[in-house]
């Protein structure tokens, strides 16, 4: 895949999938909540691959939790580094299952008494 660098405005495309999954989150009775604390979000990235990676893992996040809400927070560590952090409260992944989750198409729970379908853990 050859990657397509230019600037991205993280909070124009959070919005978008933000407005685009609200149905979904509503469908769940979850509250999708979009913060920003930056002023000017941008990276150098790819903007397909970008949206398509936030757009996984947001959908995941409403698809895992059990209610309540999924917060995505834009902001900034102390490096002045800009973190995009997705909250819920859902299933969450035990803490010996964390080396794994870079593995292609891991599942913490495996086999037919499975209750979640997925690319993933």
């Amino acid at each position: 895949m050859e990657l397509n660098l230019n600037e991205v405005n993280l909070y124009k495309v959070l919005k978008n999938l933000y407005d685009e999954l609200q149905k979904f989150a509503k469908v769940k009775n979850i509250h999708l909540n979009l913060i920003n604390d930056v002023e000017e979000p941008v990276v150098l990235s790819d903007n397909y691959i970008i949206e398509q990676v936030f757009q996984n893992l947001i959908e995941n996040a409403i698809k895992y939790a059990n209610e309540g809400k999924v917060d995505i927070v834009i902001s900034k560590n102390n490096n002045e580094e800009i973190n995009i952090d997705i909250k819920n409260n859902g299933i969450g992944i035990s803490y010996e299952y964390l080396p794994k989750i870079f593995e292609p198409f891991p599942y913490e729970k495996t086999g037919h008494t499975r209750k979640y379908e997925g690319l993933g853990f």
